[in-house]
């Protein structure tokens, strides 16, 4: 992947947009994004491809929180300036003081989440993988699915302040085996190096699951069972619980499940839940600060069961008393600040050791088609198994099962916790391409099917 622009570069324009303005109080915060994927289906290549593209945001705090803002993908100085001008024209004459938080003026330069060898993997390098990796598999089994590489980098600056700067990067291996009868399993890794990246085990275990998948299924009945949720199937819950339960638009609009339940026990004690884009774990992706220029905060949100911590930037976080956490949105506004690097605390049981402790229940790899707007209030989410789900019985995973949806409330979900995994994965998550969690496989006591 090669740069759409060079650090200095883009600095150097933005800072003459932001001058030309003479806005004392804008700002500006700019994410290249650049991606190369290469796409398999039956065992081959179909698709390949790298493409960059840049975000420009410019912005100006107001009263009570709002902020002013205009954004343009273009680099060139007229359309900076005008956009630029565009937020002075319509930012309110007066404003208030920036906040400790915001008026970090230090400067950062931060690479420690960034890989070169992620950025620099090719495709040739990833079709070699791949060869590989389908060559030693069952020939009854074909494949489908991606493999990828992303790098970001962020850019905040502030009039006659230093600049803050940083790259990341996260390399991602998503497969589907395919069994003689059409039959999935599903496997993924992901890591901030690709050179981490096991796709080999990924594919005997996509090969393993798609086998045991072709074998005849059986119904079980509607109702709560036992399940052992898989770290995939954890982090699609998780990433819905980020909007409706932990994000600060929902919180202070008393429309999530944790509004004006801070400090109560929502959940099973077992579960402590962190946000950190600081994080120096080599599983994590990073992200040290967010589009207002604030720092990222470790915000604990579920300690022992109890909700502690929410996510906020700087209007949420005027509107509920407190300060911001470094969560400021910079392409979903709808959505509002939300924790991207999720963290579950690990528990001490090995899969095997989770799987023994169900006398009948079910093995989830992941789940479809999720909808966790329900009823945010009460957290309600409803969505399909898929990739391999498997009958628990007496210890032992056996058949395999029909698909089938789950209706529940999230806070139900996580309150009904037996035990929670030792091994925890990097799984990247659909909310943004900075976005991930890293997480256990997880033993629920009841998991309502319907």
């Amino acid at each position: 992947m090669t740069a759409l622009i060079a650090r200095d570069d883009l600095e150097a324009r933005i800072r003459a947009a932001v001058a030309q303005t003479g806005g004392e109080r804008l700002c500006a915060f700019a994410v290249i994004r650049s991606r190369s994927v290469t796409r398999f289906a039956d065992s081959s290549i179909h698709q390949a491809f790298d493409e960059s593209n840049i975000r420009i945001e410019f912005r100006s705090r107001g009263h009570h929180g709002v902020s002013v803002t205009a954004a343009t993908s273009a680099l060139d100085a007229p359309t900076l300036a005008q956009t630029a001008a565009r937020v002075i024209a319509t930012a309110p004459a007066q404003s208030p003081p920036l906040s400790a938080e915001t008026s970090r003026d230090q400067g950062t330069h931060d690479d420690s989440g960034w890989s070169l060898a992620t950025t620099a993997s090719s495709h040739e390098e990833r079709a070699d993988a791949l060869r590989a990796a389908f060559g030693t598999a069952a020939p009854a089994v074909s494949f489908a699915g991606v493999f990828g590489a992303r790098t970001l980098s962020f850019l905040h600056l502030r009039r006659d302040a230093p600049a803050s700067f940083a790259r990341i990067s996260k390399a991602y291996f998503n497969v589907f085996g395919v069994g003689p009868r059409g039959d999935e399993g599903f496997d993924g890794c992901a890591h901030r190096d690709i050179a981490e990246l096991n796709i080999d085990a990924s594919v005997r275990t996509a090969t393993e699951r798609a086998l045991r998948a072709s074998a005849p299924k059986r119904r079980v009945c509607r109702g709560p069972i036992e399940a052992i949720l898989a770290p995939d199937a954890v982090e699609e819950l998780m990433s819905w619980a980020a909007p409706i339960g932990f994000g600060g638009k929902m919180f202070v609009e008393g429309a999530g499940f944790s509004a004006g339940r801070l400090g109560e026990p929502m959940f099973d004690a077992a579960l402590t839940i962190h946000d950190d884009g600081l994080s120096d774990d080599p599983l994590a992706v990073r992200m040290p600060f967010d589009c207002e220029g604030t720092p990222k905060r470790c915000v604990t949100l579920v300690d022992r069961g109890r909700v502690v911590g929410i996510a906020h930037d700087s209007t949420t976080a005027d509107l509920a008393g407190t300060v911001s956490t470094g969560h400021a949105p910079h392409d979903d506004v709808e959505a509002g600040p939300l924790p991207l690097h999720l963290f579950i605390a690990p528990g001490d049981a090995s899969v095997d050791d989770l799987v023994r402790g169900v006398e009948h229940g079910l093995w989830i790899t992941r789940f479809h088609y999720v909808n966790g707007y329900v009823n945010p209030r009460e957290g309600a989410m409803t969505g399909l198994t898929r990739g391999g789900t498997f009958l628990i019985e007496r210890g032992k995973i056996t058949d395999p099962i029909e698909t089938a949806r789950f209706s529940d409330r999230f806070p139900a979900i996580f309150s009904s916790i037996a035990r929670i995994g030792a091994e925890r994965r990097l799984i990247p998550s659909w909310l943004h391409d900075a976005a991930g969690s890293v997480v256990p496989a997880i033993h629920v006591r009841a998991l309502n099917l319907t």
